[in-house]
């Protein structure tokens, strides 16, 4: 710790007289503010606290947006009923490979029907992936949501009519 003794001696101190001027002059350099009598308001600090709350409220609103999108993948109605469509189809065709890959041997005309319906199965799955790469990610348009609801309907429709044929054999 500096020890002032060792650098400066008795009679450069100032004596009380001179420190009673000294600290008046700087009482009256120092400018009067009128302030309440409990606090002191400084509009700066203010300014500067208020703005940095309304910055934190908005960014922890963005993070909180940006989570529960996230999470809860917000998308609008009908594009989920298309999700469910889309996985009922893949569920179904899934569950039964030989109406669609196998070679059949029952009847000529079974035979006939459900190649039909392959083919079918296949404009449709090209109607259906034409869709999807025109739609980009995030754009629920629709009309593009209503003819990809339309196609999945039709494809779980033939999915079913083979079924009935095969099952009934024809």
């Amino acid at each position: 710790m500096i020890k002032p003794e060792e650098f400066y001696t008795m009679n450069e101190y100032p004596g009380p007289g001179e420190k009673k001027k000294l600290w008046k002059r700087v009482k009256n350099s120092i400018p009067d503010r009128k302030s309440f009598p409990l606090f002191y308001f400084d509009t700066r600090s203010f300014a500067f606290g208020f703005g940095s709350a309304v910055f934190v409220l908005f960014f922890c609103m963005g993070v909180y947006t940006l989570f529960a999108k996230l999470a809860v993948k917000d998308e609008p109605a009908y594009v989920k009923i298309n999700n469910a469509y889309s996985k009922a189809v893949d569920e179904v065709e899934k569950s039964i490979p030989h109406l669609t890959t196998a070679s059949y041997n029952k009847s000529y005309n079974l035979d006939e029907v459900l190649k039909a319906g392959k083919s079918k199965l296949n404009s449709i799955d090209a109607g259906i992936s034409e869709i999807k790469a025109e739609t980009g990610q995030g754009d629920y348009s629709p009309v593009r949501q209503s003819r990809l609801r339309e196609l999945y309907k039709m494809k779980l429709e033939i999915l079913s009519r083979m079924i009935d044929m095969e099952e009934n054999g024809l």
